[in-house]
């Protein structure tokens, strides 16, 4: 029989030979836990004193502002390029947009362009306003919203003689028109085999038996009509009427026979023409219509004053 203290010895044995197996397992199954290095840590900074951060917010202003004074910049390059050619409203615009960015220094440089700008465009206005008067208003127009009250009273002005000219080229194109018809009368013209020309007309307030009342007059009209036909026809004063421009139709007069060299009725070979004056009787006008209905012909020819 085992005596005790062995007993005793040997389980303490056995105790300390579990417990190092236990730390063996362990060792060998589990890594052990890591212990932080001071390879790996990032180092703390130093708090930043207040001369660091006065010098950090200098800094930013700095920069702020040098980017504010770039577009600034920008902006006046681009106002004086538009200016040199002329839009003169747009390089307004360009700096009105970075106007929030320094009122101070921009508001002023409106001021400038705008008073520039319209000044040119009232004396530019002044010189061509004879020649060429439409023109002339509208460059008054963009300098009078820019702010010149010399433009905005010569508007009127140049209104009135814009006016004028305009009227004078109406008159001057309606004589040009007058003369080209008056021109085109004197030529023969009609369907048929009688085709008539107008050589003049004039109206008068009386003939020899006659006065014209109210707004009438005696238009005398010389007229001329040739045969283009084959065969011959005969022409006669009665185969004429006069028409004014409200459609009142009239024929030729009696006082017609009683003034030289009157229309008289003839027999006309072919290639054959005759011409004479012939006398109407109506309300004064401007323009007439000429009539001719004989033996083969119908013809209506435009007289003009």
């Amino acid at each position: 029989m085992r005596s005790p203290f062995i007993l005793r010895g040997f389980g303490a044995v056995a105790v300390s030979v579990g417990y190092l197996l236990a730390i063996t397992s362990f060792g060998c199954n589990t890594p052990p836990p890591s212990v932080p290095s001071s390879a790996t840590t990032a180092p703390t900074a130093p708090p930043k004193t207040p001369e660091q951060v006065k010098q950090k917010k200098r800094k930013a202003l700095a920069e702020a502002k040098a980017a504010k004074n770039k577009q600034i910049q920008a902006a006046f390059a681009e106002s004086n390029g538009l200016i040199k050619i002329g839009k003169f409203e747009e390089a307004v615009d360009a700096l009105r947009k970075v106007k929030s960015v320094d009122p101070s220094r921009v508001m002023p440089r409106i001021a400038i362009v705008k008073k520039s700008s319209g000044e040119t465009l009232m004396n530019t206005a002044k010189e061509i306003r004879r020649k060429n008067p439409e023109l002339a208003l509208e460059m008054l127009g963009r300098s009078s919203s820019f702010g010149i009250g010399e433009a905005e009273r010569m508007i009127p002005r140049v209104k009135r003689e814009l006016a004028q000219k305009e009227e004078r080229e109406r008159l001057a194109a309606a004589r040009a028109k007058r003369a080209k018809e008056r021109e085109e009368m004197k030529y023969y013209s009609g369907d048929g085999s009688v085709q008539i020309a107008v050589g003049n007309i004039t109206l008068k307030s009386s003939t020899e038996l006659h006065t014209a009342r109210g707004k009438s007059t005696f238009a005398h009209v010389f007229i001329s009509a040739k045969n283009v036909g084959d065969d011959i026809v005969h022409v006669n004063p009665n185969d004429f009427t006069l028409s004014d421009q409200d459609g009142n139709t009239v024929s030729a007069a009696s006082d017609t026979y009683g003034i030289a060299n009157y229309f008289d009725a003839v027999d006309l070979r072919p290639n054959q023409q005759t011409s004479g004056w012939i006398i109407f009787y109506l309300s004064k006008d401007s323009r007439y219509t000429l009539n001719h209905q004989g033996f083969g012909s119908n013809t209506q020819k435009d007289v003009v004053l």
